[in-house]
């Protein structure tokens, strides 16, 4: 994480995670099976182990991945190993 924090968006400048879902059900529709959540640092979204449950479930999906800088990775590592 950087020193001096992560620069804050404007909140519409945000996707809420309706409409993430919304994206990957359309892709997984259309063929796409394998997702990946990058960032930034998708771990210091708030909600995101929601989110990711909520990806999880989307059937016809067979792969979702995160790429992170570690930096919050140990908070995240007892949902991680529950799944």
């Amino acid at each position: 994480m950087p020193e001096e924090g992560v620069v804050p968006l404007c909140h519409e400048d945000i996707l809420t995670f309706d409409e993430i879902i919304r994206i990957c059900r359309a892709g997984v529709e259309l063929g796409v099976r394998r997702i990946k959540i990058t960032g930034g640092e998708p771990l210091v979204r708030k909600g995101i182990f929601d989110l990711l449950e909520q990806m999880r479930r989307i059937e016809g999906a067979e792969k979702l991945t995160i790429t992170t800088n570690g930096a919050l990775l140990e908070e995240a590592l007892p949902w991680l190993e529950a799944v």
